[in-house]
Order: structure tokens, then sequence, then C-alpha cells
């Protein structure tokens, strides 16, 4: 049996945000000591409910504090991400890391959150749809285009590539075609 710590970091009134980093950081430090397996962090945004705006920056600092654990995202929601950003972003904490990220993926649920951002939360599934294979294909294929409904990539190639191969998405893509051929 595997031990793993998760959060969406929720920020109680009359609680500091500089601290409450502090402490997960602890948190996280305290459970790699104890041999847990992994830290998982939720993207949340406009709201008490989470600091997770920029769970990745979070990983890249807890990468630099720590060795073994592993640290997750539960989940990044593609929708609120330039495509391109994102699969850079990972990348770079891929390697910050040593190839201890675990990436996972999600529509949100919040309409708040959509919102916020000026989107259209009934374009969620395609938003996200066209997001993962457009990552998948930067992650994995040189030189990769794409034009999409809401995003183009022409000829990127990813700098730094992924530590991890093929890449760091949890559970693999068994259901998923870059081409566009099959749907998640």
């Amino acid at each position: 049996m595997q031990f793993g710590l998760f959060t969406h970091l929720p920020w109680p009134e009359n609680t500091v945000p500089r601290r409450l980093i502090a402490a997960i950081t602890e948190q996280v430090q305290y459970g790699e000591a104890l041999g847990f397996q992994g830290a998982w962090f939720a993207e949340h945004h406009f709201s008490r409910y989470g600091l997770g705006s920029s769970s990745l920056v979070l990983l890249g600092a807890l990468a630099a504090q720590t060795r073994t654990i592993r640290l997750g995202t539960a989940v990044l929601v593609p929708a609120f991400h330039n495509p391109i950003r994102l699969a850079e972003d990972i990348a770079i904490v891929d390697v910050v890391s040593n190839g201890r990220i675990d990436v996972g993926f999600g529509r949100g649920s919040a309409g708040y959150e959509y919102n916020g951002y000026g989107l259209d939360r009934n374009e969620s599934q395609q938003r996200f749809q066209e997001s993962i294979r457009m990552i998948l294909g930067l992650w994995t294929t040189p030189g990769y285009s794409q034009q999409g409904q809401f995003h183009t990539i022409n000829q990127a190639t990813l700098v730094p590539p992924v530590v991890q191969q093929p890449h760091p998405l949890v559970g693999g893509v068994a259901n998923v075609d870059i081409d566009g051929n099959n749907t998640l």
C-alpha cells in the first residue's frame, strides 16, 4: 500500500497565504521523510476554496526542496491555459524534479472559474480534448504542428523536453490519439 498527500490548498479566514504555503511545504517534506509516495495539488481560481491557481509554480518550488516524493497535479484544467505554455511549464517541472511530476488533467467544475477567464463552460469538453492532444504532441513530437478550433501550433519543438518518456501524464494515453482520430 502506498500513501500520499492531497490538498486543494484551502485558504481559511484570518490566515496568511505565505504561512499556508510554508505549512504545506513542511507537510510534503515530512511526508517524504515518512516514505509517502506522492503529494497532489488541485488547481482552483478566484475563491478561498484553494490557493492553487498556479500549482506548477508550487510544484517547482517543492521539487527544489524534496528529493524522492512524487509531485502531482490533481488536476490541471487545460481550458484555462495556452497548451504550448502548459506543456513547457510541465516540462520544466519535470526537469527540475528529475522526472518526479505526475500530471492529471481535468475539465474543472466551477462555473465561476470559467466566468473569471471569460470562457464558455459549454466548450469545456472541446477545449479539453484539443489541449490534451496538443500537449501530448508537443511532449512527443519535434516540429509539432496542429490547427485547432481554439489554438494553433506551428512547427514547435518543446525545449527542454520532458524527462519521463514518453511523458509525465498519469495513466498513459490508451484512449488518446494526438492526430485527433479518437476522443478522450
